[in-house]
């Protein structure tokens, strides 16, 4: 496990709903269920950043604050978790390995990143190069504790699925879709 400073947490609220909490232990965003069944991302402020929803096919759908449709998730012909760009090309595909380990490849099929599980039950996240980028466990509360050696806040992982914050602790657009499909299985 990699030894270091918590960067972020992920629990749920009173009501149920997944919050992310940054290293000062302030609401980043929280992810709740509408009227429809769909999952809504409101930021710090309670304003909708992100939605999603099935389409007719089973795959998930991201939508912008406006909602137009801005990618998708779906399963390929191989079992592949594909993510798609708003006008259909796969920007990523996610899948296991022969040990189990989870796979997360480019467009051009390149391996960007692998998520494995250590001996102490931990998640830890490594480049396409083997090197350990970050080691995600949970804390005493049941919480998920992100942590680095710097102390940064690069790609993580929850279960298998990549996310990625910026130094602010803010989840990228692709990360809300991937967090959003963990949040929903």
């Amino acid at each position: 496990m990699v030894e270091g400073k918590p960067v972020s947490t992920i629990g749920k609220d009173v009501f149920g709903n997944t919050v992310i909490k940054d290293e000062n232990n302030q609401k980043v965003v929280s992810i709740e269920k509408n009227v429809f069944g769909d999952r809504v991302i409101k930021d710090s402020y309670g304003r909708i950043i992100r939605s999603f929803s099935k389409d007719i096919f089973g795959n998930t759908v991201m939508k912008n604050e406006n909602g137009r449709a801005i990618a998708s998730i779906g399963k390929n012909i191989f079992g592949d978790t594909e993510i798609k760009g708003e006008n259909g090309q796969v920007i990523k595909t996610i899948s296991k390995d022969i040990f189990g380990n989870t796979i997360v490849k480019d467009a051009n099929r390149q391996k960007v990143i692998s998520i494995e599980k250590d001996v102490f039950g931990s998640t830890l996240i490594k480049d396409g190069n083997g090197q350990l980028i970050k080691s995600i466990s949970k804390d005493v509360f049941g919480n998920i504790v992100v942590k680095s050696e710097t102390g940064s806040l690069h790609t993580t992982s929850i279960s298998g699925d990549s996310i990625q914050f910026d130094n602010d602790g803010n989840l990228s657009e692709s990360s809300l879709l991937e967090l959003i499909m963990q949040d929903t299985k």
